[in-house]
């Protein structure tokens, strides 16, 4: 893993309409990106200075002072969306596979990515049989209204 960089002091303003952003909750919950992009794999993105950054980056930035460089920023709670720093860690390829490995997301011999697990998929089944509606799944999974119809119809992997 190559050594994560010390950067200069973000502004206050920055910070400030960043979190503004951020639906903060508990300090074990998820806190959701509301900003208004994602990427097409459910994380948040900002543009600054001409570059797209995932949000779950700027967030170990802002909260740490920390630049991962060409680390990657991984998620404890499996959660695209969420910018709680308690949730994540800066880590490698190697520890990402092994992760998604872990949690059941890798790529089957089907040749579909899945970004749920089993467990994930059965509780969007079971919470979508109790009325709960397809767009306010996909926010509290982090992923999209489309992964959440594939869930629910069985394809795609799931």
């Amino acid at each position: 893993m190559s050594e994560p960089i010390l950067i200069p002091t973000i502004s206050d303003v920055f910070k400030k309409e960043f979190w503004s952003q951020v639906e903060i909750k508990g300090t074990d919950e998820c806190w959701f990106w509301l900003g208004g992009s994602r990427d097409q794999r459910g994380y948040g993105v900002v543009w600054t200075g001409g570059k797209m950054i995932r949000c779950h980056r700027l967030s170990i930035l802002l909260t740490y002072g920390i630049d991962p460089g060409e680390n990657l920023v991984l998620h404890d709670c499996d959660n695209p969306c969420c910018v709680n720093p308690n949730h994540l860690y800066i880590g490698t390829d190697q520890n990402n596979s092994q992760d998604r490995i872990n949690r059941g997301r890798h790529c089957g011999s089907n040749g579909y990515c899945r970004i749920l697990s089993d467990t994930q998929a059965q509780e969007i089944r079971l919470k979508r049989f109790m009325g709960i509606a397809v767009k306010e799944l996909a926010k509290e999974y982090g992923t999209s209204v489309r992964t959440i119809y594939y869930v629910l119809a069985h394809e795609s992997g799931y």
